[in-house]
């Protein structure tokens, strides 16, 4: 009964609306915290500016739309004010990332968000890999599977398995040397997730608060495709180290390549390069590579925009093959092509990685 009634609040709360940015107060990182206790309603709202007006006014829509909730018998709101202020020329320079990741992943060294402006061009297949290509490397890995919508992790390595928890927090699930956490792992296969906005940041929020992730050396982001509310709320919540952008070779892929470009640039989030996938097919029999979607124009894209081309993967039968039958080819065949591309790459990505955090502590 606790938990419907706060999805109901959360709800709720999501039309609140902040005038000055026409957006909900959920969106917008405000609502902190919501607690339920026998029709006790309490949450802590956490301004972003000192606008006394405007908060006030937020203050009372929230306090009445929840008193005015079946079964709501007393309703508490703590307000506090977050003192650094970002740009708010637009709703991605109103978000800046935390100073320090914080409750579930505040032990985890390096966080790297794999992303894509849309869906299709396999993020999750090279979320995985590369996953499995930083285990191989030594480093402790996890992989949070942050695709809501379409969590598919959990076929990709091949278990059902449901996560335990004692109540408090939620344990990953380990396969493969990876720990992982996926909203796969919590509805049946055949189930569609048609949640609004509100139910996928509260999803989100558990996943990065509740997840007991321990101590890391590198956690991979599956980040869902597109540049929505989503995206923004896991730049607020987490200090994402780095980023790469995932692309095939399509015109309508790059146009949307260019939108995830900018919107992590405006997040202060570091864009290590672009990862081309399906670049080509080659022929098992002859070697010959061919081009499935002819000449690339991801080049020019990286060129235009000052970003590096990490690596082009090919269009590869087994590859996929093994993301059906749940086990990572990275894992199983160490000495594939492709798995020495995926390699290549975290090699790549770690050295830069090292470099970087050592020219913050000098």
């Amino acid at each position: 009964m606790a938990e419907i009634l706060e999805n109901q609040v959360l709800h709720t709360l999501g039309q609140v609306i902040d005038e000055k940015s026409d957006r909900n107060i959920v969106s917008l990182g405000i609502v902190k915290d919501i607690t339920v206790d026998k029709g006790k309603v309490s949450c802590i709202l956490e301004f972003q500016d000192n606008d006394q007006k405007k908060n006030s006014r937020i203050f009372e829509d929230s306090k009445k739309a929840i008193e005015e909730i079946p079964g709501v018998t007393k309703v508490d709101i703590i307000t506090t004010f977050h003192r650094e202020q970002a740009d708010e020329d637009d709703k991605f320079e109103a978000i800046q990332p935390p100073i320090n990741n914080q409750l579930g992943t505040s032990k985890i060294k390096y966080i790297l968000a794999v992303a894509s402006g849309k869906g299709g061009v396999g993020k999750s297949t090279i979320a995985l890999n590369l996953a499995s290509a930083f285990k191989s490397l030594g480093l402790k890995t996890c992989l949070l599977d942050a695709d809501i919508y379409g969590p598919s992790i959990p076929k990709m390595i091949g278990t059902n398995e449901k996560p335990h928890s004692d109540g408090k927090q939620i344990e990953t699930v380990n396969r493969y040397g990876i720990s992982t956490m996926s909203m796969g792992y919590m509805v049946e296969d055949e189930n569609p997730i048609i949640w609004r906005g509100l139910m996928v940041m509260k999803a989100i929020n558990e996943m990065i608060e509740k997840v007991n992730w321990g101590e890391a050396d590198i956690m991979i982001i599956d980040m869902p495709p597109g540049t929505g509310d989503v995206q923004i709320s896991l730049a607020q919540k987490l200090k994402i180290t780095a980023s790469v952008i995932v692309t095939t070779p399509q015109d309508i892929a790059l146009v949307d390549v260019i939108r995830g470009l900018r919107m992590f640039e405006k997040t202060d989030i570091p864009i290590y390069g672009i990862i081309e996938n399906m670049s080509y097919f080659l022929a098992p029999d002859t070697g010959k590579e061919y081009k499935l979607y002819g000449e690339s124009k991801t080049d020019v894209v990286a060129e235009k925009y000052e970003y590096e081309i990490l690596t082009r993967l090919p269009y590869d039968t087994l590859l996929m093959e093994q993301c059906d039958k749940g086990h990572p080819l990275t894992d199983l065949v160490p000495d594939h092509k492709v798995s020495k591309l995926f390699l290549e790459t975290a090699e790549n990505i770690l050295k830069r990685l090292k470099l970087e955090k050592l020219s913050q502590t000098n």
